[in-house]
């Protein structure tokens, strides 16, 4: 498995489009194959910081996910929207229950 972890800095004036279009993204993405989770959430509405945490069941799942048209519409739309943009990839093992 891998684990994506980001965040995203968003002006503040397109922030309810940015979200509306996050739910249509997120919607899309969580029924793609190898998809385990994907949630994209409004950390700090004062400074247009969004949360990116994701989880694919490997990494060749997250590159087809990367190269869907979804995703290149999803750039094309919000790209203008986006202030900056960080994340990184993890390598998952011994996934197991916190209790």
């Amino acid at each position: 498995m891998v684990i994506v972890i980001g965040e995203m800095v968003v002006r503040k004036e397109n922030l309810k489009e940015f979200l509306e279009e996050v739910e249509r993204m997120e919607e899309v993405t969580r029924k793609e194959d190898g998809c385990i989770s994907y949630a994209m959430a409004l950390d700090d509405e004062a400074e247009g910081i969004i949360s990116i945490a994701e989880r694919w069941r490997d990494e060749a799942s997250l590159r087809v996910h990367l190269a869907t048209d979804s995703v290149k519409g999803f750039i094309e739309r919000c790209g203008p929207m986006i202030v900056s943009m960080s994340g990184n990839l993890y390598d998952a093992i011994n996934e197991r229950d916190v209790m």
